[in-house]
């Protein structure tokens, strides 16, 4: 039987995490701007529809992330901090 306490790799989705922060912070500051097409200096509505679509779908795995763990900002001894399943996730059922 699949058990996600034990299985879990915490340190490994807080860097998933952080990363998906840093992604979101990207995209915003490109969204924010010009998309330029390679030729001229429109803005290029298929590389932002792609990047709004891209922002949707870090933004439901961020908030996945945090309904169903708690943030352990607490670095480790490589300098690593966890994530940790909550005791009333669905994960959990």
């Amino acid at each position: 039987m699949y058990d996600p306490q034990s299985s879990l790799n915490s340190s490994g989705l807080w860097r998933c995490r952080i990363q998906c922060v840093r992604a979101l912070s990207a995209i915003d500051d490109s969204l924010q701007g010009m998309l330029l097409c390679a030729d001229d200096n429109r803005d290029d509505p298929t590389a932002r529809a792609m990047l709004t679509g891209t922002q949707r779908s870090v933004r439901e795995l961020v908030r996945h992330l945090d309904e169903n763990y708690t943030v352990n900002n607490v670095l480790d001894g490589r300098g690593r901090g966890s994530l940790d399943l909550k005791g009333d996730s669905c994960l959990l059922d």
